[in-house]
């Protein structure tokens, strides 16, 4: 059985506009009088309720205005503060506020979280304004049956993939064995050209699964499990197990004919990937943060693909097989990313963002060594050029991730079978020696 994926689209990063309203004042009051009997009358609130709105004498009007500031040199005593901080419980409190605001002729500001590189949100170098503050807008509505969330405007970086990814991590190694839900994470422009132009990029997160069972079986789970996805029937395909490893690949618009006579095609295109295993689970803080890291980096369509472990891999030993990666991981990510440009400085500058990325992502993933999977071959850990002459110490640089403690027993097979090492590439393991 295959579930279709569930994509979680938000926009990253959220930069606030200046909303521009123009209106004439039509009594006797200054704009801010009039702004501020004009919102308290349609929200209903009264003038000492706190709940939505403060003024400069409010004692937590200063705490609020720099809680999302991200750049403070615009903090200056030349530039005009804001009248009132508003901070909306709804979409009702937002249209008041655009209607006090429009009809008193008090400017309004947006902001949602605090990112605009000019300050442009808080502060002014011309008259009066009141901050929209949508901090209290963080809500996230999954619609399963069109796979989007819809996020709050409010919602800081991140707030809707990290829910769901976070609670992934904890969730999908402890799923019964029949059971696999990957995440997949993709870094994507806006399709608002001026958007893009701000360097504005989308995070999609999707979680394709297989289950090894029946559809009524399968929701039972979910349900106790990872209710949060929301899966239900209709969201769920079932298909022979041929099919379902042909949807994986990539296939899934062949049937199995056309599979085994398809021959490998030239692809214009070049790649980079890395990978890691992550032991414990990424806070929210750090969730966060790598969706940032995404989103900054316009031009790099980076994808990064997580799954799960658990299950049978946790009750295979260590030292049982080559492969060492078993009990004590969580999931393995890869980064994987692709371009078409031909030029060697269009390379240079997708490679360079990935060993940065790589190296952002150190703190969130395993240590001592930093192990790697082998399938996701990896350069970057070291390479010997002295063909069919690799010392052992020099080859621990990239063996040991690979391999962890195997690579000295592999090591040593080697030194039987093939002493000479006249099988040899940049990074294969070479005869033991001491």
């Amino acid at each position: 059985m295959r579930m279709a994926a569930n994509s979680i689209i938000f926009s990253l990063l959220l930069f606030t506009t200046l909303a521009s309203v123009a209106g004439n004042l039509n009594d006797g009051n200054s704009p801010s009088e009039s702004f501020l009997h004009c919102f308290l009358n349609r929200t209903g609130s009264s003038e000492t309720s706190t709940q939505f709105i403060y003024t400069p004498n409010t004692t937590s009007f200063d705490t609020i205005l720099r809680s999302s500031i991200q750049n403070t040199r615009f903090l200056s005593a030349a530039a005009t503060k804001p009248a009132f901080i508003v901070q909306p419980a709804g979409p009702a409190d937002v249209r008041a506020a655009v209607a006090c605001g429009r009809g008193h002729g008090l400017r309004i500001r947006v902001r949602s979280g605090g990112h605009d590189y000019e300050g442009l949100s808080y502060v002014s170098a011309g008259g009066p304004f009141a901050i929209l503050d949508l901090s209290n807008l963080r809500s996230v509505a999954v619609d399963a049956d069109g796979s989007t969330a819809w996020v709050g405007a409010g919602a800081t970086v991140g707030e809707g993939a990290t829910k769901l990814v976070e609670r992934w991590q904890h969730v999908a190694p402890k799923l019964v064995d029949d059971l696999l839900i990957r995440a997949i994470a993709v870094a994507d422009d806006d399709d608002d050209d001026d958007a893009t132009a701000l360097g504005k990029r989308t995070i999609r997160v999707t979680f394709p699964g297989m289950f090894l069972g029946r559809q009524r079986e399968l929701l039972s789970v979910m349900n106790e499990s990872f209710s949060e996805l929301g899966a239900e029937a209709k969201h769920c395909s079932e298909v022979s197990w041929m099919e379902s490893a042909a949807y994986f690949a990539g296939y899934s618009d062949m049937n199995s004919t056309m599979l085994l006579e398809r021959r490998p095609q030239y692809n214009s295109s070049s790649f980079k990937a890395k990978s890691d295993f992550v032991r414990k689970p990424i806070s929210e803080k750090g969730w966060k943060g790598i969706w940032r890291f995404m989103a900054e980096a316009k031009d790099e369509p980076v994808v990064m693909i997580m799954e799960p472990w658990g299950g049978r891999m946790d009750e295979i030993a260590e030292t049982a097989i080559a492969f060492p990666h078993r009990k004590g991981n969580l999931f393995n990510i890869q980064y994987f990313i692709r371009w078409t440009e031909g030029e060697e400085a269009a390379s240079e500058k997708h490679l360079g963002w990935m060993w940065r990325f790589h190296e952002y992502m150190s703190p969130h993933v395993s240590r001592n060594p930093r192990a790697a999977y082998l399938n996701y071959r990896d350069i970057d850990l070291g390479s010997s050029s002295e063909e069919g002459r690799t010392s052992y110490s020099q080859a621990t640089a990239w063996g040991r991730k690979y391999y962890l403690n195997n690579f000295e027993r592999l090591a040593k097979v080697k030194a039987q079978v093939d002493p000479e090492s006249y099988f040899w590439n940049e990074q294969s393991i070479p005869p033991f020696s001491a």
